[in-house]
């Protein structure tokens, strides 16, 4: 069988194996063979292929028994004879994994949060120091290409099951940030210290620590509402989310008042007058009726008015006709009165005249005579 033969410049040495960055573009693990002199940064590396063997075959079928023992001897004694886990870490790029050791760092527990961490974790090796293991993790981010943005994030949440934790956090921060130098990565690198009740809650909601605590985040600024949001996003993604956000809230409060607002913010704000003119044409269709209504009782008040004046005014004509009737009849009567009286009253008057009549008879002739002569 041809032995298979992988070329490449060398981008990292570690003790166990070396990273070549291919003629294609793809990064390449292959192990670190006992040679008399290590390849350099920047050298071009081949690495063969080993021919496998009977020994080779006897080595791997003496590991297989061994293996077996192991199981079997595991059955015979007690369970409590496993390590403890002391520690877990949370470890969250793309791919988010979390890891468990005993109490003097060493691995006893990976296991992958998302499809990303699973596929990765079955590029490793997942045992040993948590040093080595967070050294692979990171070595197989950057050669899987997971971190592509300009400004990525790793997130590191480390929760203690017994003691404290703080004097791990800047040891695995410095690992952390000397892998990523080995690849020539700015990233953001947090590291925190986290409580097992926060831990039991990520677990809960089927997301890891980082992800909850920056979920919370976005859920209370009203920035995402449901979990499903965030799911597919990097850390630095959501960092962006969450800075995109309040970009437009400080733009906002810098506007003047008279500038337009957004879409939703105009259609609130129409809305909110609709409902004011609303309102306002309410109130005066109130008032016009409670006008209508007071006229209304007002020319009741006033037609009251004219009918009682009418009606005295009546009353009083009544009394005055009646009044002027019973003067005529006063009159009437004070007439018939004086015409009913006796005629001797008017005797010596018409006597008078008549006397003065046969005086004038007998005078005439004698009279005009006189006028007569004396003409």
């Amino acid at each position: 069988m041809k032995r298979q033969s992988i070329t490449g410049t060398v981008v990292k040495v570690t003790e166990q194996q070396i990273v070549l960055l291919t003629q294609v573009g793809t990064f390449q693990n292959v192990p670190l063979e006992r040679v008399e002199e290590i390849p350099l940064i920047g050298q071009e590396y081949t690495y063969i292929e080993k021919k496998k063997n009977v020994q080779s075959f006897m080595k791997y079928g003496a590991l297989a028994a061994v293996f077996v023992l192991f199981v079997f001897s595991s059955f015979l004694l007690p369970f409590n004879s496993q390590a403890e886990e002391a520690f877990i870490f949370t470890i969250d790029i793309n791919p988010s994994i979390e890891i468990a050791t005993d109490d003097e760092y060493q691995v006893i527990r990976t296991d992958g949060l998302n499809e990303e961490g699973k596929e990765l974790l079955a590029l490793i090796e997942r045992e040993g120091p948590l040093v080595e293991v967070l050294e692979q993790i990171i070595s197989e981010t950057v050669t899987a290409g997971y971190i592509v943005m300009e400004e990525p994030i790793i997130a590191t949440s480390v929760v203690a099951l017994e003691e404290n934790t703080e004097s791990v956090i800047p040891e695995l921060s410095e690992v952390i940030q000397d892998s990523l130098e080995d690849f020539q990565i700015d990233s953001e690198v947090i590291v925190t210290n986290d409580e097992v009740d926060l831990y039991e809650e990520a677990k809960q909601n089927n997301l890891s620590v980082n992800y909850l605590k920056e979920y919370k985040v976005l859920e209370a600024s009203g920035i995402v509402k449901k979990k499903e949001d965030i799911s597919g996003k990097s850390l630095a993604e959501l960092k962006q989310m969450r800075n995109q956000a309040r970009k437009e809230e400080k733009v906002e409060s810098n506007k003047p008042k008279n500038m337009e607002k957004p879409v939703n913010e105009r259609g609130q704000s129409e809305k909110k007058r609709q409902n004011e003119k609303g309102n306002r044409e309410a109130a005066k269709e109130n008032r016009e009726n409670a006008k209508k209504q007071k006229k209304t009782q007002s020319d009741q008040a006033n037609k009251g008015n004219q009918q009682q004046g009418k009606k005295e005014n009546n009353h009083k004509g009544n009394e005055k006709k009646e009044n002027r009737n019973q003067k005529r009849n006063q009159e009437q009567k004070g007439n018939q009165e004086q015409k009913g009286a006796p005629k001797q009253k008017e005797g010596p008057r018409n006597n008078n005249a008549n006397n003065g009549n046969n005086h004038n008879k007998n005078k005439g002739p004698n009279h005009s005579n006189e006028r007569g002569g004396r003409n």
